[in-house]
């Protein structure tokens, strides 16, 4: 019987993608009496594992991020080092990100579902931009790149904010992915002051959450939708006030057009003072609706959406992937889908941005192609479901007209504008 690679305490079950700065892995973490915990291990690549000054300003990172606790920031749960360089165990979740769930519906979010979604990504940033040092100093720590692909929705209706603090230490490698001169973070998504290079704090966060609203509401990209370059989409944010959404879609709620505006206010004065004061509106807003979804409508509407992953998931939860919490047969060769990832770190995911901006995901084949086909059968029906699973919720491909792993919209989407309850 083949002995699993290990990593510290950790046994290394299958890579899951290699990027211009890290590998990653889906891993167990052993203990007594048969005890094991899936974890996603993320390790520093050995060429940038000779970069003192890198692999210093990661581990601070990596503390920081290790920090946040709470209900809707994705845990960092260990920062490790071996010989060969440092490495995280992250939380292993499964479900989609905003952006997949987007593309397979083919359509914008029912407002209450997307309203509940916005809130919930509101509570995990306050959280973050209120925490404090050991002395009582605000760490005025600001995300810096909240879009779609780093906002992840559970199949249990829990909503995490992915990339918290790690995304700093991408900065310090040459040609960036993610990056535009000095600019951090996904153009299309940043306020108007983080294209301009200027000091940001937590309104660029509130900015950044009303353009996803705008977008998931919508069902339309917001900037850059039209192949527009880089310059263009930084110089539009700056100068252009966005259009408003019942502009693109006919019965839109006046009520909560004014949040999604009010937050994306082109000066910092004008939008919400922070993401709590944003969420306060978004649920008075839910409340005066009849229409407030809860987890509960969360978890059965992405199920909905995603139900052959979500049924694979759950057994998932009830049999390990092989024996024993051990691997039996070898890491498939090659993988099921070949991809560069971008070279910029995470704390819970490597995800793909709007199509033809930085830090994009290329895939150069299909899952569902021969390569899909023969890793099913070397890994077998239940492995197979972990690893795309965990491929899916690490690594989103675009473009694509649907999401490889999603099943069709559920249902008939409804129609532009038109409010469905929760759930629906």
């Amino acid at each position: 019987m083949a002995s699993p690679s290990t990593l510290g305490r950790y046994e290394l079950l299958y890579p899951l993608a290699t990027g211009g700065m890290a590998e990653l892995f889906l891993a167990n973490l052993p203990g007594i009496a048969g005890f094991t915990k899936r974890v996603v291990i993320k390790r520093v690549l050995p060429a940038l594992a000779r970069d003192r000054g890198f692999i210093d300003m990661f581990l601070d990172e990596a503390r920081l991020a290790a920090s946040l606790h709470h209900q809707n920031v994705v845990q960092v749960q260990d920062l490790g080092e071996d010989a060969n360089g440092p490495f995280l165990a992250m939380e292993h979740l499964h479900g989609s990100d905003l952006g997949e769930l987007l593309k397979t519906r083919g359509s914008g979010l029912p407002f209450a579902i997307a309203a509940r979604i916005a809130c919930d990504a509101c509570a995990g940033l306050h959280y973050a931009h209120e925490r404090r040092g050991p002395a009582g100093e605000p760490l005025g720590i600001v995300h810096r790149d909240v879009s779609p692909q780093n906002l992840f929705v559970t199949f249990d209706g829990g909503v995490k904010v992915l990339d918290f603090g790690i995304a700093k230490a991408a900065q310090q490698i040459a040609n960036s992915a993610t990056r535009s001169g000095t600019l951090r973070g996904k153009i299309p998504y940043m306020s108007p002051e983080q294209c301009q290079g200027e000091p940001l704090d937590r309104r660029s966060d509130v900015f950044a959450v009303g353009v996803v609203l705008w977008e998931i509401t919508v069902g339309q990209r917001l900037y850059g939708a039209n192949g527009e370059s880089e310059f263009d989409v930084l110089k539009s944010i700056v100068e252009h006030d966005a259009p408003r959404p019942s502009t693109r879609i006919a019965g839109y709620p006046p009520a909560l057009e004014a949040i999604v505006m009010k937050s994306m206010a082109r000066h910092r004065e004008h939008r919400y003072p922070s993401c709590d004061a944003m969420q306060a509106d978004l649920e008075a807003y839910a409340r005066s609706t009849g229409w407030s979804a809860t987890t509960r409508d969360l978890a059965t509407f992405m199920r909905e959406a995603f139900s052959a992953r979500a049924d694979a998931s759950q057994r998932l939860e009830l049999a390990d992937i092989a024996a024993e919490g051990r691997v039996t047969r070898p890491v498939p060769e090659p993988m099921p889908t070949r991809a560069t990832v971008a070279s910029r770190p995470s704390n819970g995911a490597m995800l793909a941005p709007p199509d033809d901006f930085p830090t994009r995901l290329e895939r150069t084949e299909p899952r569902k192609k021969q390569s899909m086909a023969r890793a099913a059968i070397v890994l077998g029906a239940v492995g197979f479901a972990a690893l795309a699973m965990t491929i899916g919720y690490l690594m989103r491909g675009a473009p694509a007209a649907t999401p490889a792993g999603a099943t069709a919209p559920v249902g008939t989407a409804a129609p532009a504008g038109t409010a469905a309850p929760a759930g629906t």
